[in-house]
């Protein structure tokens, strides 16, 4: 046991210290939170997309909803900036605290395009997504119902718009543990939209209410809540699905190999039978074999493409000791923040940097390598160079076609989109035309009293 910790010592004090740094970070960060809970709540809306096609994203109020008098992006980590998030305020106003009876927060005019806009976001189950003090909560856009007689006819469709949001908060103390945004499809939640094709205006009122309910739940295991459900499929799957999936995928990998060592095996075994049946005195007159059988002699011989050899070491080198280091940093509770994972992941892939330079650099000089300029610099782009790469291609698409996925977009603008294809395909949002709201669309906007 002596002998183990002496050993170990070293590593087991830098898992003590990271465990203590992480307890210590998150007790003073809830007591800051504590202490200094501000009286309105942080209500951020984020990206809209299709349920097919989670990473067709775009702005929130790049549809006709209700707006605020100005549009303030929120901060965001870099972690966050990477997912494809866009946070910006929003027109509910929540007190800590405070529950409000169902209220009108905006009054709205549609005109035909921006029920359209709306019928086809509907008929393709968009989805947005909004925060509620770091709490996600997604919600579909409406539904579309049957006819009067409760037969599913699709020449006749009929659209409802979600237009009520019930929130029921719950919290412990001066932590926010839990909320769940009420939105049934029902005539309670939703309003029919199905008669704004024949050129009228139609008003839209929008509603909310808030209910605040006291919880037993931590912040923490409400984060790991949130993780559970983050884990789960988009069918409602449960975990298990997944580790079966893997646990096939596992057992499939063994039986290719053992299906090769097995055929290697075979081969050696005849080979050297043979090699064994002839007599000494008679191995100078067999003829020479080629292949495997000289592998032997290859083994003390450098490699010919040795630069590409060390630079793959000492990227693979860095790419592991990064990994190591993030799950360390999640072992000890440190991942709090919305996007932080990503955020460790790219700071550990730069600190780790220095090692895998030093372990393509050693491989390199021991290979009897003489080019170390080169080798600095193709171990630095061995991994970079294509992911930036694919990056650009991805980013290009992705401006192109002006999804919100996009990290270099500069496009600010907030007015409704639509494309000019006939309904029917999941991507009739082509967000590089705009449809500008007419003159008699008004956006009457109120806050509860």
């Amino acid at each position: 046991m002596v002998l183990l910790v002496k050993s170990e010592g070293p590593i087991l004090l830098l898992i003590v210290a990271l465990n203590l740094l992480g307890h210590i970070t998150h007790k003073v960060a809830a007591a800051a939170q504590e202490e200094e809970k501000p009286a309105m709540m942080a209500i951020r809306m984020n990206k809209v997309w299709p349920f097919s096609n989670p990473t067709e994203t775009y702005r929130y109020y790049d549809f006709p909803f209700c707006q605020p008098d100005v549009i303030m992006p929120e901060w965001m980590a870099f972690g966050q900036v990477l997912r494809g998030d866009r946070l910006v305020n929003s027109i509910y106003d929540i007190q800590y605290k405070k529950d409000i009876p169902k209220t009108v927060v905006c009054k709205k005019t549609y005109n035909e395009d921006d029920l359209e806009i709306f019928k086809s976001a509907i008929e393709d189950s968009y989805m947005f997504e909004m925060f509620v003090d770091g709490l996600p909560v997604v919600r579909p856009f409406g539904a579309i119902s049957a006819d009067d007689n409760g037969q599913d006819t699709s020449d006749k469709p009929r659209y409802f718009l979600l237009n009520y949001l019930e929130f029921s908060i719950g919290y412990n103390n001066a932590d926010v543990v839990s909320v769940n945004v009420t939105a049934d499809l029902s005539l309670d939640h939703l309003i029919e939209i199905t008669g704004g094709s024949n050129g009228k205006q139609q008003d839209i009122p929008f509603y909310y209410s808030v209910k605040w309910v006291e919880s037993s739940i931590t912040k923490s295991e409400a984060l790991e809540k949130q993780l559970k459900g983050a884990l789960l499929s988009g069918a409602g799957q449960p975990i298990d699905i997944h580790v079966l999936a893997i646990i096939n995928s596992f057992v499939l990998i063994m039986l290719i190999l053992s299906l090769l060592l097995l055929v290697l095996i075979r081969v050696v075994r005849s080979d050297l039978s043979r090699y064994l049946s002839i007599p000494d005195e008679e191995l100078a007159s067999v003829e020479e074999e080629t292949g495997w059988k000289l592998v032997y002699a290859d083994v003390f011989r450098p490699p010919v493409h040795r630069l590409f050899l060390s630079a793959a070491v000492g990227a693979g080198t860095q790419l592991l000791l990064a990994s190591i280091l993030v799950v360390l940093v999640g072992c000890v509770g440190l991942y709090y923040k919305r996007g932080a994972v990503m955020t460790a992941g790219i700071i550990c892939y730069l600190i780790t940097a220095a090692s895998g330079g030093y372990v393509s650099a050693r491989l390199y000089n021991s290979l009897g390598g003489e080019k170390w300029a080169w080798n600095i610099f193709v171990t630095a782009i061995f991994f970079m160079g294509p992911a930036f790469g694919i990056w650009m291609i991805l980013n290009t698409v992705a401006i192109a076609l002006t999804y919100d996925t996009s990290i270099l977009d500069t496009d600010d603008s907030n007015t409704p989109m639509k494309e000019d294809i006939p309904r029917g395909g999941s991507s009739r949002y082509n967000l590089r035309k705009r449809v500008s709201k007419t003159p008699n669309a008004t956006d009457e906007s109120t806050s509860p009293e």
